[in-house]
């Protein structure tokens, strides 16, 4: 991830590279409140889970039969329509938790399905393309790619920008000169007063900077002043309790 080639640190060893790399990209991604990164992710989608209570239908969602008010009278179909209603629109896509930047592959029953068959949709939804639609069900006891199961594997996060790459390649560099004890290091030590010549300097504590979101580099605190102005140190999240379950991680 760092460009050592361009490194003043290039011609440190490979250990204390990988060691400061690690180090600035768990610090950083802290920092900036755990927004930057993308991996890998194996959800099971299961569009229509088991019946629970609903807060506003006042009974069971998702359950065989749906009443609903209609001129010819009140039909029992699950979809609240008719007996042969199958809610194909919702059907034919499913929420992934995101944000989705890629898709590496998906499995329905057993077998891959081909890339043209789906798409992403607003970085959130796999949508059908290919005239079928998704499982409705799946049983989640089985495995990933046994008849069944309808497993979906994709790259899920947010890309890390350029100056947050640039900012990674420097903190890693500061903490190779830490590591190697030279003194040229520009991350605060935990000493708090210097004393020479008379002259006396007081030092900040690097845990003070820390809990201010910052290391001590400065460009390094300049980008991520920009990207986490408030300090959060989690991504905001939305929950409701009516909300369906639409995917077991693994």
């Amino acid at each position: 991830m760092v460009d050592w080639s361009t490194s003043p640190c290039d011609s440190a060893t490979a250990q204390d590279k990988a060691v400061a790399e690690q180090l600035a990209a768990a610090t950083l991604w802290a920092l900036s409140g755990r927004v930057f990164g993308v991996c890998p992710e194996t959800v099971r989608p299961d569009p229509a889970p088991a019946a629970r209570p609903s807060t506003y239908h006042g009974g069971v969602r998702h359950a065989g039969w749906w009443p609903q008010q209609m001129t010819a009278g009140w039909p029992t179909g699950g979809c609240g329509c008719s007996t042969a209603c199958d809610c194909s629109a919702d059907r034919l896509r499913v929420a992934l938790p995101g944000p989705v930047q890629s898709v590496t592959l998906v499995w329905v029953d057993g077998a891959e399905l081909d890339t043209s068959a789906y798409r992403v949709q607003d970085r959130r939804w796999l949508l059908r393309v290919d005239g079928k639609t998704w499982p409705r069900h799946q049983d989640l006891t089985i495995g990933d790619h046994d008849a069944g199961a309808f497993t979906v594997t994709y790259m899920r996060g947010i890309p890390i920008p350029t100056a947050g790459k640039a900012a990674l390649g420097e903190l890693a560099c500061e903490f190779v000169k830490a590591r190697n004890g030279n003194g040229k290091c520009a991350i605060p030590s935990r000493a708090q007063q210097i004393s020479r010549q008379g002259v006396s300097i007081e030092l900040i504590d690097p845990a003070t900077l820390f809990e201010s979101g910052l290391t001590g580099v400065e460009t390094v605190d300049r980008w991520l002043a920009s990207v986490n102005p408030g300090l959060r140190r989690a991504p905001s999240r939305v929950y409701s309790p009516d909300a369906s379950r639409t995917a077991r991680l693994r």
